[in-house]
């Protein structure tokens, strides 16, 4: 881009933003109905555009406003008229702009109502158009509902949300609603395709697909991402510098993980994640990336339909021979984990504590009816079903190395250590501050066995975990996942995770997990009983 000395820069989705209704990116079903409202004068008095942000809910209430009142009559959008002018460069006097995040009181709202019964000014309309309007005050809204209710025909109020959820039932039974929706990837990598063209800049379909990726359904959040990389890479817009700007890895390098889980390359996989870490990788959009691509691939095989394919190609999706019952197992814990993140401090522990995971869900022999057998009667099925095997698996012997312990999804209650309020506050009793702190200290060494055929899993879990209560018998520690819980309480690994910290510390007490709204309960609980004097006294420490 090359700009005159002292010319006003805009950003791009200032610049291109949309002049008509033919030039608005996607919206498609909701610009045909206000068209035909327009051409039928059959125009309500208040409507409601929500949907989620950057998805043309604003751009369309002042293209709408510009037909109601652009002088070659109502519908027209000449753009060259002086009510076009004006609506465009936002001074018209009869089209106000109100956002509700900064202006949500009911004096707000007030002003603005007075000013409802006058004439318009300069066109045929007064058109309010109210931003994020969920974040006004149920008084606000109170004083608003009335004027929906019987507002002068010269008045036309466009409110905007992205919570629709929040807006009174009440003011929502008085407006038409319109629910925009996401906008496309084609149509985002079209509107980039037209700007980057204008702008005389080179690019790439692949690097345009990422940005629309990036951008989650937002027009303008595809400009704004799109002028980032503009910015870093200058005339040439190409995949790699998305990659470097944004911390994303190549498609072939989340393939290569992919395929390197299914194959059960421990030392690989947590190696190459690390170091791709280290690098910048965004471990929560890596996250994102895998479920989509394992998605990709349940969807693919089962359907062999391209079209529904988002991220992989045919070719890619091919070669990644994994059956569907692990890319089920995948994509529940990728889930369940991907709801973790805003509990843990660690995004890049808890990434690598989801991918141990499934490199272990990848060592147990899973027993899926073949394609064949699918077409037969369900009772034939049961009785014939081959191990999922990639054909590199097939020359391995799975049953030679004994799976890491501990990899169960689901674990029966009564094989779990518990302890219940009463029995922790015990423990708490007995909690021995200075030795807690020694062990805080050196709690990082876990980290050492990460990688033990052996200990490796529990050093892991453990290591993920934050250190509560310690005495010589028993630590407790907390952890946000309630999978994670389930491991380490389980009486079956409790001899692991014991020689783990004999190993580790010189130690080798039980080790007890709780979430952490169990440790805050028991919390309160212990404060309440210590103001009223009524703690216990410490009891000997059952169940270990």
């Amino acid at each position: 881009m090359v700009y005159n000395i002292g010319m006003k820069y805009q950003s791009f989705y200032r610049t291109y933003r949309p002049q008509s209704f033919d030039e608005v990116v996607g919206q498609k079903p909701i610009i045909r109905t206000l068209k035909n409202a327009l051409l039928n004068n059959k125009i309500g008095h208040a409507y409601l555009f929500c949907g989620p942000h950057g998805t043309g809910k604003t751009t369309l209430a002042r293209l709408f406003a510009k037909a109601l009142n652009c002088e070659e009559g109502v519908g027209h959008e000449c753009g060259e008229c002086e009510n076009c002018k004006a609506i465009i460069s936002g001074t018209h006097p009869d089209v106000y702009e109100l956002d509700a995040a900064s202006n949500s009181g009911v004096d707000n709202i007030r002003e603005l109502i007075e000013q409802v019964r006058y004439e318009p000014i300069l066109g045929r309309y007064k058109v309010y158009i109210i931003d994020e309007v969920h974040s006004m005050t149920n008084s606000a809204f109170n004083a608003l509902l009335k004027t929906l209710e019987e507002p002068p025909e010269h008045v036309i109020f466009i409110l905007a949300t992205t919570e629709p959820q929040k807006v009174l039932p009440t003011i929502l039974s008085r407006v038409q609603r319109y629910d925009f929706s996401k906008i496309s990837d084609e149509d985002l990598v079209s509107n980039m395709e037209k700007v980057l063209e204008k702008e005389n800049i080179e690019y790439t379909g692949e690097a345009l697909r990422m940005i629309a990726r990036l951008a989650e359904g937002g027009a303008r959040d595809s400009l704004s991402i799109l002028e980032q990389v503009v910015s870093y890479s200058g005339n040439k817009v190409e995949s790699s510098d998305v990659e470097t700007l944004f911390g994303l890895l190549s498609i072939e390098e989340k393939i290569e993980i992919v395929k390197n889980i299914h194959e059960n390359k421990v030392k690989e996989t947590l190696s190459m994640i690390k170091e791709k870490y280290l690098h910048g990788a965004d471990i929560v959009r890596l996250h994102d990336d895998l479920v989509n691509i394992y998605k990709d691939l349940l969807i693919y095989g089962s359907t062999k339909d391209k079209s529904l394919l988002t991220v992989l190609t045919p070719e890619e999706a091919l070669p990644l021979a994994i059956g569907p019952q692990e890319l089920i197992n995948n994509l529940n814990i990728l889930t369940e984990a991907r709801r973790q993140y805003k509990l843990v401090n660690n995004s890049f522990d808890h990434f690598e504590l989801s991918i141990i995971q499934l490199l272990s869900i990848s060592k147990v022999k899973i027993e899926i009816p073949t394609i064949k057998e699918v077409e037969k009667k369900d009772e034939e099925v049961k009785e014939k079903v081959q191990p999922v095997v990639s054909p590199v698996e097939n020359k391995i012997e799975l049953e030679e190395e004994k799976p890491i312990v501990d990899v169960a999804p689901q674990v029966n209650p009564d094989d779990l250590l518990h302890f219940d309020e009463n029995e922790v506050i015990n423990i708490m009793l007995q909690g021995d501050k200075e030795f807690k702190e020694q062990l805080m200290a050196k709690w990082n060494v876990l980290k050492e066995y990460r990688s033990d055929k052996k200990y490796g899993l529990a050093a892991n879990y453990l290591s993920c975990t934050i250190l509560r209560i310690v005495n010589e018998n028993i630590i407790v520690v907390e952890t946000p996942l309630i999978a994670q819980v389930s491991r380490i309480n389980n009486n079956g690994t409790r001899k692991i995770y014991q020689e783990l910290m004999s190993k580790a510390f010189g130690f080798s007490p039980v080790v007890y997990a709780m979430t952490g709204e169990e440790y805050k309960n028991a919390i309160t609980m212990f404060r309440q009983l210590n103001q009223i004097q009524k703690l216990p006294k410490p009891q000997k420490i059952e169940k270990i």
